[in-house]
């Protein structure tokens, strides 16, 4: 007989960093280092690399309450990561996506 594993889910949500030091792609390489599923919502587009930001695009809070949505119905995490949130209104979507929860 197989055993079933579980994975704790941890969603993050962050920006993204080109160079994978940061953002939501250093926290999937930290999340699955530790042995969890990683799920993601994405916040903005930094123009980065290793020595800096040059600029950030913002992605809408309407984009951002879709992907929480989506995520939420689907794989509902067993811990949460807030990375990059660059205003207040992003604030506000983030904490009433997740409110009900």
């Amino acid at each position: 007989m197989s055993k079933q594993l579980k994975y704790s889910s941890v969603l993050t949500v962050a920006g993204f960093d080109g160079s994978g030091g940061a953002g939501i792609q250093g926290d999937q390489k930290a999340i699955s280092a530790l042995g969890c599923y990683a799920t993601s919502v994405l916040t903005a587009l930094p123009v980065q690399n290793t020595g800096g930001v040059r600029s950030i695009y913002p992605i809408p809070a309407s984009v951002v309450a879709e992907q929480l949505a989506a995520i939420l119905e689907d794989i509902f995490p067993d811990a949460l990561k807030i990375g990059m949130v660059h205003t207040p209104e992003l604030v506000r979507t983030i904490a009433t996506a997740l409110a009900p929860h």
